[in-house]
């Protein structure tokens, strides 16, 4: 009975100090420089598809450059195959944040971080290199594979580190660091013109990781949760010097909680980029003041009608047809953000990194579909793409009334 009074006693201080951590310490700091680095590499890697696949004047076919096999030739019958590039990094992150994300849950955060750092400095080069497409594609794959596992890794860290005040702003500046990888993507394209120069370049990032991923430690929570109070608390006492047990409470005598906390180079592309940063900034203040529930309803409700109203406007229009595109693109970014925190306030977290993982999976059953959808779908209609897209934001909106809870 002492025994099990110790146990209450420790996870219970631990529980606390975890709290005043989450306020503002060198861990939360480093964690969400680390989330940061994470968001840009996600950004500037699933974009790349925009420049890499960009298609320049063209012949189907020379017969001197397919004799050299110096040409993939994705053009004309092969066109499908630029979709293709995109589709298997896109199944890559489902293996990335399902697997690893269920990986993550039984043997460590952490662990599961570094085994995609490790992923993406041998996928991220080798893809740059390689001549046959096959092999890039496989490689491709294998990147989406590691930026799955780190973003689900380092975001899972951060929201069992932060406390819910500083979750949802430091959340939302995260996930604006995705546009902010296309920014950088663009002025990196901007120098190197050649695809594979490019690819190379992006992958230097990774390096940056190599370096900051020794400072950061594995989550106090998640150690907790698995019982390894000790090892939590050497974390703890190495981040809060002023953190101490005292031998003469009970376990009656603290009000803490047992359990854990339920914690191409365009003009539109920087239109999508600035419009995606202001969504996610938008979201953390709704948030706040509205709670993530309807906030989801009202991003879902009004990107559906704006996508919806596209059919109304004669193709002629494109400007127009460009903002009510821009108004839906920044409704749904907005309502990506807020589930990212839902996600972290439903789940407990013991499983809270496989269901992360799970809906990043289902997010990117959306991304791989998109250019099919569009190259295929669209040439039956070109008002088919957003008509598809909205009745799914409203279908989602609709959903949203079912969470049982309004935070």
């Amino acid at each position: 009975m002492e025994a099990k009074n110790k146990y209450i006693i420790q996870e219970r201080y631990l529980l606390r100090a975890m709290n005043e951590i989450g306020q503002g310490s060198t861990m939360l700091w480093i964690v969400f420089l680390v989330c940061i680095i994470v968001s840009l590499i996600n950004g500037m890697n699933s974009m790349s598809y925009v420049f890499i696949a960009e298609i320049p004047d063209y012949w189907c076919s020379i017969l001197e450059l397919n004799d050299a096999n110096w040409t993939w030739q994705l053009v004309c019958e092969k066109e499908l195959y630029r979709a293709n590039s995109f589709l298997v990094q896109a199944l890559g992150k489902i293996c990335g944040t399902g697997l690893l994300g269920i990986f993550a849950d039984k043997y460590g955060r952490k662990k599961s971080l570094i085994i995609g750092l490790i992923l993406q400095i041998i996928a991220g080069p080798s893809s740059a290199v390689v001549p046959w497409f096959w092999s890039y594609l496989i490689f491709k794959y294998i990147t989406g594979i590691s930026v799955g596992a780190m973003y689900s890794s380092t975001y899972t860290i951060l929201s069992e580190i932060a406390k819910d005040n500083k979750r949802k702003l430091l959340g939302a500046i995260i996930d604006s660091m995705y546009p902010m990888g296309t920014f950088t993507l663009i002025i990196i394209a901007l120098f190197l013109k050649n695809w594979r120069h490019l690819q190379l370049g992006i992958s230097f990032l990774a390096l940056l990781l190599v370096i900051v991923i020794w400072f950061v430690p594995e989550s106090p929570r998640w150690l907790i949760s698995r019982g390894r109070l000790d090892e939590a608390q050497k974390i703890i006492e190495k981040y809060n010097k002023l953190f101490s047990i005292s031998p003469t409470l009970d376990a009656e005598s603290l009000t803490s909680p047992l359990t854990l906390p339920e914690s191409p180079i365009t003009l539109k592309t920087n239109k999508v980029a600035i419009n995606e940063i202001l969504a996610h900034m938008t979201a953390s203040v709704l948030v706040i003041f509205l709670g993530s529930k309807k906030t989801n309803i009202m991003g879902y409700g009004i990107g559906s009608v704006c996508m919806l109203s596209i059919i109304a406007i004669p193709e002629v229009n494109k400007i127009t047809i460009m903002g009510v595109a821009l108004m839906s693109k920044f409704c749904l970014s907005a309502t990506y953000t807020v589930n990212m925190l839902l996600n972290s306030d439903l789940f407990p977290t013991i499983v809270r990194n496989t269901a992360l993982g799970t809906s990043l999976v289902l997010a990117q059953v959306g991304s791989m579909s998109a250019p099919y959808i569009v190259d295929i779908l669209g040439k039956v209609a070109w008002w088919a793409p957003t008509t598809l897209c909205s009745i799914l934001a409203f279908t989602a909106g609709l959903i949203c009334f079912m969470i049982p809870c309004n935070k």
